[in-house]
């Protein structure tokens, strides 16, 4: 973990890992406007409870005391904050440094009262109880301040100072480096076009527009351009009736891969590296279905054929998509649910049916990229799976090979899992709990075709999300997540497989990705 500091902080929201996390309380001013204060040191969860806060807030002023804390949870905070269109300030005659500083940056205005104090340092990690300047650390910073809009100057004067100093900032100081904060008056103006005073006492008029760049007007609008979505991080839409639902997942960075250490790794699965998704993005909440699946075909006439591997008591057979329960016995016990994850679908098919849904709505649809289905799945966790490290609870969590598979199939030479999902093929979508983004079934039900051609290890490998592995002659493609047929192992989130691109099997399914409005393909 980088830290800025290490000063106790009270928690009172039950997303923190830690048991000293930041105190978070939001008060109604008036029908529209809320003072959301974040007193404490910020620790990892903490994004989480402040995003939690934030449900349903329209206009908000954040108001922050705190020396500083993780540097992962300020980033967090200031994004959501910028995307949300909030205002910050600092409780006037209180401090706010190190990571607090950083979240505060992401205000669309940005207000300083005249007893506050606003100080910035380098990132860096304890090693041997000493302060070691991070440069990754520093990197991050960097990435989100010049998303953020900030120039290469204050970039310079917000990470130089050493990790036991301080860079402390005055209205005169921001102002030279063009980071634009306001004077904190008696209560900021959410609400009207008032000027606002500055610290030599002049005044500057408001905007010419009606509404204040304060925070979101009462219409419902993109939350901040950047985003490019309609709705909110975390809040989910879809473009038509029969689209797959999607979730709009915050823009990040992670560890990608696993660890040498990690029980049950491949050597395929390194070395780890850190991988920045810098925009956010939608996600599907679900595995496309064949409900959703049907709606293509019927549209297109997709030519489908080949042999889809069957796995079970005959090992293989011919089938289709259609054929999603693979057996009549079982589609006996289980129904003939529409919601069941589509499966016998390959690369193409997958490819074929975003094109598809890119032209019925406008929009930009497409697979997932590996590194950006690794962190959806993640979802701000490095443990083996995204619930945690426990394989026994895999049944809670994931439809995978278990004792109701077992009892089906008989002896047929497969690994079970000790414990009953009560699933013997797919569940239908959406019967197991979320991961902390809000997706389900990222791990078990179906493996997930993802865009990137297959390479045995990361070495050189793209460290921006959104750029997949690609490379002339690609045949092979990769597939994430774990299936029904599979035990808990190969649904850990770092976990691969691969397949040829025409290759369909019983196993296999996708999930999908929409970009941003104002993002290239």
């Amino acid at each position: 973990m980088i830290r800025f500091c290490s000063v106790v902080a009270i928690a009172v929201l039950g997303f923190c890992a830690q048991a000293r996390c930041a105190t978070i309380v939001s008060t109604q001013l008036t029908p529209e406007i809320h003072e959301i204060l974040i007193e404490g040191d910020l620790r990892e969860g903490d994004e989480m409870a402040f995003l939690a806060t934030t449900v349903g807030v329209g206009r908000a002023l954040v108001v922050f005391a705190s020396n500083g804390g993780d540097l992962t949870a300020g980033l967090d905070i200031g994004r959501i904050i910028r995307q949300r269109g909030f205002a910050t300030t600092v409780q006037n005659g209180k401090t706010c440094a190190s990571a607090c500083a950083l979240a505060w940056l992401g205000g669309t205005t940005r207000f300083l009262g005249p007893a506050s104090s606003i100080g910035f340092h380098a990132a860096y990690n304890i090693r041997r109880g000493a302060p070691t300047v991070s440069s990754v650390g520093n990197a991050l910073i960097g990435a989100y301040l010049s998303n953020m809009g900030l120039s290469e100057q204050a970039i310079i004067y917000i990470t130089t100072a050493p990790p036991d100093e301080m860079n402390w900032l005055s209205l005169q100081q921001a102002r030279d480096r063009g980071i634009e904060v306001a004077l904190l008056p008696v209560r900021p103006n959410l609400t009207g076009n008032s000027p606002v005073q500055h610290e030599n006492n002049e005044q500057s008029p408001a905007p010419s527009n009606s509404t204040p760049n304060t925070g979101p007007p009462t219409r419902p609008i993109i939350p901040d351009p950047a985003l490019g979505f309609s709705v909110a991080i975390g809040q989910t839409f879809r473009d038509c009736a029969r689209c797959p639902e999607m979730v709009v997942i915050p823009p990040g960075q992670f560890s990608m891969g696993s660890p040498s250490s990690e029980r049950g790794r491949l050597s395929n699965e390194g070395p780890q590296r850190l991988v920045v998704l810098s925009e956010a993005i939608s996600v599907g909440k679900f595995p496309v279905t064949f409900e959703e699946f049907s709606a293509f075909i019927q549209a297109t006439n997709w030519r489908y054929s080949g042999q889809c591997w069957m796995t079970g008591p005959n090992e293989a057979g011919e089938s289709d998509w259609t054929d999603h329960h693979f057996d009549r016995e079982a589609l006996s016990i289980e129904g003939n649910n529409p919601r069941h994850p589509v499966v016998c679908v390959n690369w193409q098919d997958a490819v074929a049916y975003t094109s598809w849904l890119s032209r019925l709505t406008g929009q930009r649809y497409r697979l997932l990229s590996e590194a950006e289905w690794e962190y959806a799945a993640r979802s701000e966790n490095n443990s083996r799976f995204w619930w945690g490290n426990d394989d026994g609870r895999s049944c809670e969590y994931a439809n995978l090979a278990d004792q109701s598979a077992r009892a089906h199939l008989g002896q047929i030479g497969w690994a079970f899992s000790s414990c009953r999902d009560n699933f013997i093929f797919t569940s239908p979508v959406g019967r197991f709990p979320p991961n902390r983004f809000g997706l389900h079934d990222m791990s078990g039900n179906v493996w997930q075709w993802v865009l990137d051609c297959f390479r045995d290890n990361y070495n050189r490998a793209p460290t921006q999300a959104s750029q997949p592995v690609e490379f002339a002659g690609c045949r092979r493609r990769v597939l994430r997540g774990g299936s029904w047929a599979d035990v808990a192992r190969d649904a850990r989130v770092a976990a691969r497989e691969v397949s040829d691109h025409r290759e369909r099997r019983a196993t296999d399914g996708f999930r999908i990705a929409r970009l941003p409005q104002h993002l290239p393909r």
